[in-house]
């Protein structure tokens, strides 16, 4: 009996070693997940099993999510289209997904407009992922109703304005990932009522320049990456109203000056990056901080 036992135990652990690992969540997909990924699929399915809580979508030929496409499906809680051939998301598309926490459509060449009523009625949606699509408009209000939401990545788009407003409704949002788009100006109130932002990353654009009070908001910020742009200088009070920041990424910019009081009050800063600018000396109070980490010359 023993020795059954030992046979079995050694041939489960050269299954589990020779089983290929899951690099991805969908590429074992738990009971309560639904993978579609085959090119063949074209269309979003319009039921599927009770106890399905996640649906992933990879590397299909679906090019539309049409209004309602999930209306018999009220448990899903993640959704998820994935390199797919998406270029069109229509108003309503997630409805009755009352249970939704979160959503990523992401990696669709294209994916150029998000439009007003595409997220409607997702009150408990707390993660938004549209990451790399070709997304150059995002019609205004098209946010309203995500009152819950935490995340919203926006990244590797073509994103060149903002509408104003655009992030008011989301005063629950503690990261905003808008870096690798086109943006080349901000207004001053741009973030304006994002009280509980922490993460803020607008690396790869084409910002010029700050608007004074940009960030008068944000006294929580802990993260602020304007790295990789085309900003010449900043204005003295950018950080007066963050005290908690703890990383700081201005590299790759050509900022020649910074004035003496830029960092002052700033006890939490962990990570700073200034490197790759045009500055021909740095503020006493970053000399004298000898835990800031300056990055390669």
């Amino acid at each position: 009996m023993h020795l059954d036992f030992l046979i079995s135990f050694l041939l489960f652990l050269n299954l589990y070693e020779c089983a290929p690992p899951c690099e991805q969540e969908y590429e074992c997909p738990k009971d309560y997940q639904d993978v579609y990924s085959k090119k063949e699929i074209t269309q979003i399915p319009k039921t599927t099993r009770p106890n399905v809580r996640e649906m992933f979508f990879v590397h299909t030929s679906i090019s539309a999510i049409q209004s309602g496409s999930f209306q018999k499906m009220p448990a899903l809680e993640k959704l998820f289209f994935i390199s797919n051939e998406i270029n069109t998301i229509e108003a309503g598309a997630f409805d009755n997904l009352q249970k939704l926490h979160e959503l990523e459509v992401s990696s669709n060449t294209g994916l150029e407009k998000v439009k007003a009523g595409i997220f409607r009625n997702l009150e408990q949606l707390r993660k938004l992922i549209l990451k790399n699509n070709k997304i150059s408009v995002i019609e205004k209000g098209v946010f309203d109703d995500l009152m819950s939401l935490e995340e919203l990545y926006l990244n590797v788009n073509e994103i060149s304005s903002l509408p104003d407003g655009i992030f008011y409704p989301l005063s629950n949002l503690t990261t905003l990932h808008l870096a690798r788009n086109k943006i080349t100006a901000l207004a001053k109130d741009s973030f304006i009522n994002l009280n509980n932002l922490k993460v803020l990353r607008l690396y790869d654009n084409q910002l010029s320049d700050l608007p004074e009070g940009i960030l008068e908001s944000q006294s929580g910020l802990r993260e602020l990456s304007l790295s990789q742009n085309r900003i010449t200088s900043l204005p003295a009070t950018t950080l007066s109203h963050t005290p908690y920041l703890e990383k700081l990424f201005l590299d790759g910019n050509l900022i020649e000056e910074l004035p003496n009081t830029f960092f002052f009050g700033l006890k939490f800063m962990k990570h700073l990056k200034i490197n790759q600018n045009q500055l021909q000396m740095l503020p006493a109070m970053v000399l004298h901080a000898s835990s800031y980490s300056f990055g390669p010359k």
